[in-house]
This record gives structure tokens, sequence and C-alpha cells, in this order.
């Protein structure tokens, strides 16, 4: 059997969990004290409660409490206990002493409980039993995990049954230590639903099943699992696993007005990079490099660049001590299982690590900081509340920014007293070995440190520059026609002719409620009557809806007359139309409330309404005066006359639905007079823009009103020339921008003239945009004074600027540092190194516990002094050694 799929095979194979039937059976915790299990009860209680001042790094007055025969020996003040004498034993005294006298000391540990000195009183008053030698480690630095993993022999046994592999040999020693007797096979159906579950955490289906327990050769499950090794679900399943031990989460913050506080803006592009590179068998040590320092390590990786995202999870809004603890204790217990916390403030009391090396380890990452790239120059921005503006997509990357950032140590880990005399350089856990490292700086390419210089970004603007281009000849292409047509217009009217012959409008609805039309309205609410030729609802209630349900036309035109009445509130009258049912429809409506008045659009989508900011227009409307609301509707294009004015120019923001259309007051009540709608003539020119007064839909045209539609359309011809103008500056102020930028990154001699050159360019650009700017203001029938006087300042202030020759132009974008301090890279290299003692233990014992539930190490996060007892040492070591001897492959 291949090697990389032992661990594998074993996992599923094995019908109980290995670990479990390997150890010795735990028992329940007795009722009575007499029963006080030394191994069981104490032991833990001391190491809790009094190793930090009294076990293996540290022995005050000479006493340590991690091993049995090191109690009854005691320290400098003689034995600590006296078998059957709790009275007489100064361990008892000490823990349960007043607090002036009590260990462990106030600030330095947590007290004993009651209970828990009644548990150490019972132990010594039944004889302190306990191990006449029990295992222990004088030298912390000699604790296995940090010593070199090295390959076991793997055992022989005559008698191991089911011993398939390797792994099976490991188990099946343990099951001869403690005289156990493993379980049968696995039935084939358990087995390859586990392998299922496992790999892609889906289970088979019935064919799959069936063809598998069809298939009588030796190698049919390796073939099932070298298949789903190789399915997309694979890296799906373990990556899951994986970004729980990397702690991968989405930015959040305040999502109501996008304020990001923690992790990055699309970081999911680490997500999905973790999924590939479990697919792609990419090397275990590989993606810690990659996470750690890929902009190092191929900083022109596009694909690499994401797995950083690992470092930008840590990122914190408010505190950058906050981000870089998170930062230094999250890459620690992630990849070596060491638990750094408690170092920050202190010399760990438990394993071999100093204050000063946690600060070391910190100053890796002391330069670094987070930035998004571009992916494409037609992403779009968005408003962040304190950020400003940012991608709305794009590469969360980290880079260094500081490459002379120094690190102190923290007195006490308080970040208010840095000891800034003794600046720290970076440097590793000295405790696991192999410290000397070679810190080199990256000289980073362009496209690293000079984003949007990259060739598929340039390429994209110049591709946008070219449709503004082309729209804008588009545009003026359509303002010709129009120009052309009002002039025809005018012409044919002059000489007493119609441009076109104009057919009927055709009449969908026509209504001046003389009288009783039986199946043209259907209330749906309310009481609507027909009093003195008008259709009257004289109640008041929350939208009082009649519908005549005969289907629109989708391009109409409508004319609607009516009189608010005073009874009601907020006297909100209205005509709705795409009327589905009473759940979905688009809106008009005047209101008049508390002296505001106003005329409206909005929409209701599925029984929600939404009142967009768009849609609301000051109008005068009195109660008891008549109202006149003409409406003309070409697909989603909405233009709105109020007594003859045009009030709404609006595009809807719902698809359109084929339906019918409604009458409604809502907390008012009305007089209808009339309603007329026909479908819209196809001549028929909506507004699309304030300066074009189009008349209403149903109004006859004057000389008049064709002289101002050809003026109207020969200003928007102008104005469309204009915007080609700038466009075409854009154009070549931006090839002027990058030729500069590209001689700047170069060091070339003709930059000075290149960057004079980008500037004029730069300052065409301006002027032309002024130029158009004010030519579109002044074509308004009333301009705006204030924005009239700002536009003519910027023009003045443009034509100026042509005067004064300048280098100076804007860059295409942030110029970040030309190196990188290769410090991370170090530092990732020192983790993934195959002699490294932690790195490959750490990685197995997590996809082993993946398998089976718990791993062979318990305490997955923590291998130092505090780890749990490994059930399987050299299975572990083993597992380490074929981790690296192949590639550090997980599958």
């Amino acid at each position: 059997m291949k090697p990389a799929r032992a661990i594998l095979f074993a996992a599923i194979w094995a019908a109980p969990h290995p670990c479990a039937v390997a150890e010795q059976p735990v028992a329940t915790r007795p009722a009575a004290m007499e029963q006080v299990d030394y191994v069981r009860d104490i032991k833990p209680l001391l190491e809790h409660k009094c190793a930090a001042c009294h076990g293996a790094l540290k022995q005050e007055a000479g006493l340590r409490l991690d091993a049995s025969q090191l109690i009854r020996k005691g320290g400098d003040s003689g034995p600590a206990l006296v078998p059957d004498k709790p009275d007489e034993s100064l361990l008892l005294e000490r823990v349960s002493a007043e607090p002036a006298e009590r260990m462990p000391p106030d600030g330095e540990g947590t007290p004993l409980k009651a209970a828990e000195i009644a548990l150490l009183r019972a132990w010594i008053a039944q004889g302190a039993r306990s191990p006449e030698r029990e295992e222990f480690i004088a030298d912390p630095r000699q604790h296995w995990s940090h010593l070199p993993a090295k390959r076991p022999t793997i055992p022989h046994l005559d008698n191991a049954a089911g011993a398939l592999n390797p792994i099976d040999s490991f188990i099946a020693a343990k099951h001869a230590e403690f005289g156990l007797t493993p379980r049968p096979e696995a039935a084939k159906a358990t087995l390859l639903r586990r392998v299922y579950v496992d790999l892609i955490g889906l289970p088979p289906k019935r064919e799959e099943l069936q063809a598998f327990l069809a298939d009588p050769s030796p190698d049919a499950y390796e073939r099932v699992a070298d298949r789903l090794l190789e399915s997309p679900q694979y890296g799906q399943r373990w990556g899951r696993h994986w970004m729980d031990v990397w702690r991968y989460s989405d930015w959040y913050g305040s999502r109501g007005i996008n304020e990001i506080r923690y992790s990055q803006r699309h970081i999911w592009r680490w997500r999905d990079w973790i999924v590939d590179s479990l697919n792609a068998d990419k090397g275990y040590d590989r993606m810690i490099v990659e996470m750690l320092a890929g902009d190092e390590a191929a900083p022109g990786d596009a694909d690499v660049l994401p797995a950083t995202g690992f470092l930008g999870r840590n990122w914190y809004k408010f505190d950058r001590n906050v981000w870089m603890r998170e930062m230094v204790e999250h890459t620690a217990m992630g990849f070596l299982a060491v638990s750094l916390k408690c170092a920050r403030c202190h010399d760990h009391k438990f394993d071999p690590i100093s204050q000063r090396e946690y600060y070391r380890f910190r100053a890796f990452f002391e330069p670094h900081d987070f930035r998004t790239d571009r992916l494409s120059a037609e992403t779009d921005l968005q408003k962040d509340a304190t950020l400003g503006m940012v991608l709305e997509d794009g590469l969360a990357r980290v880079y260094d920014k500081d490459l002379s950032a120094a690190t102190y140590v923290f007195e006490r880990g308080d970040d208010r007293y840095p000891d800034k005399e003794h600046p720290l350089e970076p440097g590793v856990i000295e405790a696991l070995g192999h410290t000397s490292l070679t810190i080199d700086p990256v000289e980073l390419p362009a496209e690293s440190y000079f984003p949007a210089l990259r060739p598929q970004i340039v390429s994209g603007m110049r591709d946008m520059d070219a449709k503004k281009i082309a729209a804008a000849e588009a545009e003026i292409s359509t303002a010709d026609a129009r120009v052309a047509a009002a002039e025809r217009k005018l012409q044919a009217f002059n000489k007493g002719e119609a441009a076109t012959p104009t057919p009927a409008a055709e009449v969908v609805l026509r209504d001046d409620f003389s009288a009783e039309r039986p199946g043209v309205w259907t209330p749906l609410s309310g009481a609507w009557e027909y009093r003195d030729g008008k259709l009257v609802e004289a109640q008041v209630g929350s939208f009082l809806t009649i519908v005549a349900p005969q289907e629109l036309p989708r391009d109409f035109r409508a004319r609607i007359r009516y009189t608010h009445r005073p009874e009601g509130s907020i006297h909100s009258v209205g005509v709705a139309f795409d009327v589905v049912d009473r759940q979905s429809w688009q809106a008009i409506y005047t209101y008049s409330s508390s002296g505001k008045s106003a005329i409206q659009a909005f929409h209701r989508d599925n029984g929600v309404e939404a009142y967009p900011s768009a849609g609301v227009f000051p109008a005068t409307i009195e109660i008891g005066s008549p109202q006149t609301v003409e409406i003309a509707v070409r697909d989603r294009q909405l233009n709105v006359w109020l007594n003859k004015e045009l009030k709404i120019l609006y595009q809807l923001p719902l698809e359109r639905r084929r339906g019918g259309f409604a009458l409604w007051t809502h907390s008012g009540a009305a007089e209808f007079d009339e309603v007329l709608i026909e479908r819209l003539p196809d001549e028929f020119q909506l507004a699309t823009a304030a300066n074009e007064r189009k008349k209403p839909p149903f109004e006859e045209l004057t000389d008049e009103d064709l002289g101002a539609e050809l003026k109207a359309t020969q200003a928007g011809r102008e104005l469309a020339a204009r915007r080609l103008s700038v466009a075409e500056a854009e154009s070549a102020s931006l090839t002027a921008r990058i030729a500069a930028e590209e001689a700047r990154l170069q060091q070339r001699q003709d930059f000075e003239a290149l960057a004079q050159a980008a500037s004029r360019a730069e300052k065409q650009l301006e002027l032309k945009q002024a130029e158009s700017e004010l030519f579109e203001i002044e074509s308004q029938p009333a301009p705006d004074e204030k924005k009239l006087a700002a536009a003519k300042s910027a023009l003045e202030k443009a034509r100026q600027a042509q005067q004064k020759t300048s280098a100076e132009y804007s860059h295409l974008g942030e110029i970040y540092p030309r190196q990188s301090t290769g410090r991370r890279l170090a530092l990732a290299r020192w983790i993934a190194d195959a002699q490294n003692p932690r790195t490959a233990r750490v990685a197995v014992n997590h996809i082993w516990e993946r398998h089976f539930g718990r791993g062979l190490v318990p305490s997955v996060s923590e291998f130092g002094m505090r780890a749990r007892p490994r059930s399987h040492p050299e299975l572990l070591d083993w597992l380490a050694a074929e981790l690296t001897d192949h590639g550090w492959s997980m599958k």
C-alpha cells in the first residue's frame, strides 16, 4: 500500500477509535473523599494551580510539585506533606492560609477553592498514596515536542491480527501493551460510508455503494479513495477543517454603515486559495510559506498572494497592537501548537519561552501592513465609513510598509510602556532549536510595488477610455438624428403639414365617472361610490384601492384629474400601474401633510414598499383644489407632469410587469373626475434631462414648442461634442501619464520631458472638463447661480494653469516600497523546515483528529508542558516523518 494512503486506510478500516482502545480506562469521580486518586485528582490540581511557581521552570523555595517523588522530597523548608497528618503538612497549610501568606500569592495564580482544599486534605489523610517513581522532565528543553521527530522502527508482532500497514502495527503494539483485542474489520458498506464522509463530507450514492460491494478486487478501496481525493469536494471538505485551525472568517464590523473593523474585505480569496491548494495537493510546507510570506516568496503571482489573507484575518481597525498580538499568538498556535500569550507579559511560567522571545517573534511581523490591489481597471469604488473610497472588489494582500519599524518589549505586556532603549531584532523560539536564520531583504518587481502599472490594469484603463470615446461618438450620432428630426418637425409645422402621419392614439381606458360602468372598476378596499359625476372615496384608511384589471400596454400615457378632500392627515392620493395583485405595483402620488406637500414615485414589491429619494419632488398641493397628473411611460422611463409642469424624470427601479391600473387613497380622501389612458405614440419623446421642457403628453404643440425643442436638441448636440472632446483628452492624458510612469520606474533620462508632457495633457483635460461643465450649466433654462459661479471659477483656474510649466501629474496609483524585509519569509521557512520539531507533528495531529475526533495529542493547539499526554508517541513521529518524506503531501 502507498505510504501516503496508510493513515487514511487505518482511519477508515478500524471500526473503533484506535486511540480509545489503547488507553487505560478512566474511572468516574468517586463520591467518597477517602477514595481520592493521585493521578486522577491531585496531579491535575497541583499542575493547574501550583506548577507556575513550583514546576519545571521555576521552583520557589526549592519546591517542585509536578511529580509525586518531588512532593515527598519537599523544598528548602522540608517535606511538603506528612502522610496521614494533613494538619502537619506544610503544603495544606500554605494553600489554606490567610491572603497575606497564602499560596499561590495574589497576582501569580488562582487560590484553591474550598472543595479543592478539601480534596487535598482527604488525599493526605488517606496516606497521600502516589506512584513511587513518576516520570517527569528535569529540563523543559528536553520535552518531547522540543526534540526533533525521528522515524521510529515499525513494531513487528507475531500475533498482530489485521495489521495491514505500519499504522496498524503501531496500534497493535498498544493493544498488546494493555492486553486488548482489536474489534473485527468494518463491513464494506460501513467502510465506504466512512471514506466518503471523511474525504468529501457526503455519503455515497446508492449506485456507488452497489458498485463497491460488487467489486471483489483487492484495490477496490484504494481506487475509491484515490477518486475521492481527486474530486473538488475534497478541498471543500478539508478546507473547512483547516479554516477552523487557521481561523478563517469574512470581514465584519458595522455593516449598516459599511465600516470594516476586523479582517479584510475580499478575504474570501484566501478561502478559495485554501480549497484550491488542497485539491492541487500543494505541500503543507509550501502553504505555510505562502500564507506567511506569499508576497515575498512569489511577489508577482496573483495565485499566491491571496494566501496572505491568513495575516489579514488578524487585522483590527482600532488598535495595531491588538492586531499584532493576534498575529503572533495565532501564528504560533496554528502552525506550532505553541501558546505564546503568557509570554507577552512575563517569562512563560510553564514552557521555556522568555518575554524577549515573544517580542522577537513579533518583530517578524512589525513592518507589515495590508492593502487591496485592483484586479480590473473597471472595478468601481464604494464608500467605507472611515477608510473613504475603497474598491468594490480586489485582492486583499500583505506587504511590508515600514521597513524600519522597531519592536520593543512592553513592560508587563502594557503597550503604554515600551522599553525603547532596547529594540529587538527578529528571532525564533530557541527551545525549538534550529535557531540560525538568514534574513535577506527581497527586491520586489514593479508589478508588486506599483500594481497600477500592471499590464492588465493599463490595458483595462485604455479599453475604458476607448469605450468612453465610442460612447461619446454614439451620443453625437444620436444627437445629430434628434436635431434633424426637430428641424423636420418645425419645417413641417410652419408649412402647415404634419411631420409624419400620426394615427389616432389607441384608447385603453376612458372614464369621466358620469355614470357607473359595471366591470370596469373593482373595489379592493374602502367605500368607493359614484356621486354627482365623480368617483368618491370619503373614508380614511390605509391604501383604500379600486382597480381596473384591464391589462395596460407596456408604453402608455395617462391623465388623471382629482381633488384632495379635507378628511385624513397625510392626504395621500395616487395611481398605480403594473398592478399584478395587492402585493406588487409601481405608483405615483401627491400628498399634503403638516405644511409639506410633494409628488412622488414609489413601488411595492412582494408587499414591501420602497420610497427612493430619487423619486421625490416638491410640489404645491392645496386641499380642495383640482389636480391634474399626466404620465408618460416608455419601458422603464417615466415622466410625470403636475398641473402642466414636468415634475418627475425617473428610471423605474423594478422590471416592468404585465398588469392593470388602480386608484387609491391613504390616510386621506379624494374625488376623481377623469381617468384617460392611451397607448403612447411612437413619435412621443420623453424628457431625459431637466432642460428638455416637454409639454404634457395630451397637449398640442406650437411652433414655439418646436423651436424650443430644436434649440434643446442643438444644445444637446454641442454638449455631446464637448463630452467627446473630454473623452479624447482623458485618453491622451492617460497615454502621457503611462509613458511618464514607465520612464520614472526605469529611471530613464527622458523622464523629465515625459513628466512635463503628462502634466500638460492633464491640464488640457482639466480645461476641457471645465468648459464642458460650464456649457452644461449654462444650457439649463434656469441655471443655479452658485453652480454657475463655481463652474466659471473652475474654468478660469484651468486656463491659468495652462500658462505654467510643470512636471507634476497624477500618478496612476499608489506606489509602495520597492523592497520587503524578508523577515516573514525567513520565519515561514523556519516553521516549514522538516527539522522543526513541531510543524509536521502538529499537522498530522490535526489530520488525525479530523478523522477520529481526537488527536494523538488531544490538546491539538498545545504541545508544550501543559499538553495532554500522547496516546501513541511512536505513531505520531512516524506520521510526521511520512509527511515530510513525501513532500508534505496531505493527500
